[in-house]
């Protein structure tokens, strides 16, 4: 039933979008990021990530994501697809709905969930809860992140994700970030944490990890509302 409420939510607002005159591209962003284990740089991944901005209304507003995550070691490309419905409660607060595919060799699953976004002053805080169908199994995660802006374009951020498909596949990432801006547009981007990965209650992975990479915004927004949503974001590579 919330995902019949969630899908709904998301298509009424992705009409909206289609038939308003307003429509407008408020906001974008491209990425690319390399990420490996510290202690095993060949358990490493390369993502390309994507994502565009519509305003329908000062309220209102859609964001599509598009990611492409190779794992290298497994030779293995995972794809994922993200629509956003955007609700601007304020100038500083943004509620939204979503729904995603996550694909991988030919497997896919669902993901959807709610999500808020807030801005207080320097500080930028951003929540998601999420919830996930693959194959038989059904999952719970959730997100939050907080970064602030210290001075010359550096900004600083704490992340935690995780996610749990009942026992049978557990995924979680605590990270520190660190963003340098060298121009209006363009970032450089470095993190530094640890990863779990449980499968059937046997810990396969529980290492720290690094990941560098590069931002280019765009729009009048500076980017985009919401960060990405999908499982593979949670491993290294995201």
């Amino acid at each position: 039933m919330k995902k019949i409420i969630v899908i709904a939510a998301s298509s009424i607002v992705a009409l909206s979008a289609v038939s308003a005159s307003a429509q407008q591209i408020t906001g974008g962003e491209a990425s690319i990021t390399y990420s490996a284990f510290s202690d095993n740089t060949d358990l490493s991944a390369t993502s390309l990530d994507a994502s565009l901005e519509f305003g329908i209304s000062r309220e209102l507003g859609l964001q599509l994501d598009m990611g492409s995550r190779s794992f290298n070691t497994a030779d293995e490309t995972a794809q994922n697809y993200v629509l956003h419905g955007i609700y601007n409660t304020s100038e500083s607060v943004s509620l939204g709905v979503f729904y995603g595919i996550d694909r991988l060799d030919g497997e896919n699953a669902d993901i959807y969930g709610l999500e808020m976004g807030a801005e207080m002053g320097a500080l930028d805080l951003e929540a998601y809860w999420a919830r996930g169908d693959l194959d038989s199994d059904t999952g719970d995660g959730f997100g939050i992140a907080g970064r602030t802006k210290l001075a010359n374009g550096t900004t600083l951020g704490l992340r935690y994700e995780s996610v749990d498909f009942g026992g049978v596949l557990e995924l979680s990432n605590f990270a520190v970030e660190a963003d340098y801006a060298i121009s209006d547009t363009v970032s450089l981007n470095a993190s530094y944490g640890t990863a779990e990965w449980v499968a059937g209650g046997t810990t396969i992975l529980d290492e720290p990890f690094f990941a560098i990479g590069a931002t280019f915004t765009f729009g009048a927004e500076r980017g985009t509302t919401f960060g990405k949503r999908s499982v593979f974001s949670i491993l290294p590579g995201a």
